[in-house]
């Protein structure tokens, strides 16, 4: 590129000019605002025009050379500052002026001015989006309940949006490769552990599968190779060495030697993202027999029918009354997971005893009581309950209209309010992970919660 020169600043350090006297007497002082205009410059040591790819070149180097003037203003003055330039925060479109070299008939310079496309992603946003379709509305009202639930891959969707928005919308390279990262290790994180739920894993026998202070590509490359077939291995190529490479270790350059990365950088980031889940997508299409749960949940059903084989065994799960909720019942798994890992690290999650539920079991035994948190997934056995309260579960028991199979399973819950009445329950103080105990709260996929 034969550029002359790309001068950084140009100001003048005894300037003495101040703004404020043009418009002393016509603007009250404490309504008067500034605003900061840089005139960007390119000068070339040639006549003709340069092409398109060499002016964008320049034009991401005046954006940086704002973006430094920002930071400095910023570290001088302190305080929030504005969102930074960048090409997606900018229109479509700009009006670019391009003088040529002087005329020799009429001794002027050739002016000549050109819209130059900033961002060409952009463009999509200027087109309206298609109405919703009714399938798309009748389902929106369960997308934002298993949303509010916190169920399988919310997290994720989450990030990726979080994700498109920062390289597309914001421009914000570095905070993108982050993001990327996060969801793609929250997407192989939960995936894992859908399919060991599937598989009947007890949570407790696989948290420390998940420890944080084990390294995700060993995990990624050991497990999921039994559980999906497939090449796993990072040295090897394919959507998982991409990750590796495109994802991982961009984002430690990032976190680690604070490394801003270019726009193609970010790019290939987004696009390794949205290839990893095809990849997921196409292994789990390609074992829905030994996954049926997990190919569901995550694939849906309508893509299930359309890409994969319909298996008996599919079918009969997904109808089979006797199967437990899927979404809410790995959400309870997961959770279980999420306690053994603090309680692991010397931790554990204080139970909202204040808050509990009191609930009753219909045992063989008799009746048993006990305080369910819920949001924990955690049960306290009930040593005493005041009689008003146990006349209240017994009336329950005797309104409620309970299934004729698993009689073991009857129970029911009530809410005490704070009163002298809740202050006379007394309890074991042990709380344990409501499964082993609680019908309703269920864990396992195949039913087999009490061990």
């Amino acid at each position: 590129m034969s550029v002359a020169e790309r001068i950084l600043w140009a100001v003048a350090a005894d300037s003495t000019y101040d703004p404020s006297e043009d418009f002393a007497s016509e603007v009250d002082s404490e309504t008067r605002h500034y605003l900061t205009v840089v005139r960007a410059e390119i000068k070339l040591n040639r006549n003709e025009l340069p092409e398109m790819d060499e002016i964008s070149e320049l034009f991401d180097y005046v954006l940086g050379r704002i973006r430094q003037l920002q930071e400095s203003v910023a570290l001088l003055r302190g305080g929030p500052t504005k969102d930074w330039v960048a090409r997606e925060r900018l229109p479509m479109f700009l009006p670019m002026r391009v003088t040529g070299s002087e005329n020799a008939a009429t001794e002027e310079h050739d002016e000549s001015v050109i819209l130059f496309i900033v961002n060409p992603l952009s463009m999509r946003s200027a087109i309206p989006p298609n109405p919703m379709s009714k399938r798309e509305i009748s389902t929106l009202d369960a997308v934002l309940q298993a949303d509010e639930l916190g169920t399988a891959f919310t997290a994720y969707n989450r990030l990726r949006y979080e994700t498109n928005v920062l390289f597309n919308r914001r421009g914000d390279y570095r905070m993108t490769v982050l993001s990327a990262a996060i969801a793609a290790e929250s997407l192989l994180n939960e995936l894992l552990q859908l399919l060991l739920w599937d598989e009947g894993m007890h949570p407790e026998a696989v948290a420390q599968k998940f420890s944080p202070d084990k390294a995700l590509v060993n995990r990624v490359e050991r497990e999921f190779s039994r559980q999906l077939g497939g090449v796993w291995s990072y040295k090897k190529p394919g959507p998982v060495r991409d990750w590796r490479e495109m994802i991982a270790e961009q984002r430690n350059e990032v976190a680690h030697a604070g490394q801003m990365p270019t726009f193609t950088q970010a790019k290939n980031a987004v696009a390794t993202l949205s290839q990893l889940e095809k990849f997921l997508s196409k292994r789990l299409v390609e074992r829905v027999q030994e996954r049926p749960r997990t190919a569901v949940i995550f694939l849906g059903m309508e893509r299930v029918q359309a890409e994969a084989k319909l298996t008996k065994k599919l079918m009969r799960l997904y109808s089979s009354t006797e199967e437990p909720p899927w979404t809410t019942t790995f959400a309870r798994w997961r959770r279980v997971i999420e306690l053994e890992i603090l309680r692991e690290r010397g931790k554990r999650a204080a139970p909202y005893a204040d808050e509990a539920t009191l609930v009753a079991i219909a045992a063989v035994r008799g009746t048993e009581f006990y305080l369910l948190d819920e949001s924990n997934s955690l049960v306290c056995r009930v040593t005493v309950l005041p009689a008003p309260l146990r006349q209240r579960c017994e009336e329950a028991f005797r309104e409620t209209k309970f299934p004729v199979s698993h009689p073991e399973r009857h129970e029911v819950k009530l809410v005490v309010e704070h009163s002298n009445l809740r202050n006379q329950i007394q309890t074991d103080g042990q709380w344990k992970y409501a499964y082993k105990f609680i019908p309703s709260m269920g864990v396992m996929a195949n039913g087999r919660n009490y061990v």
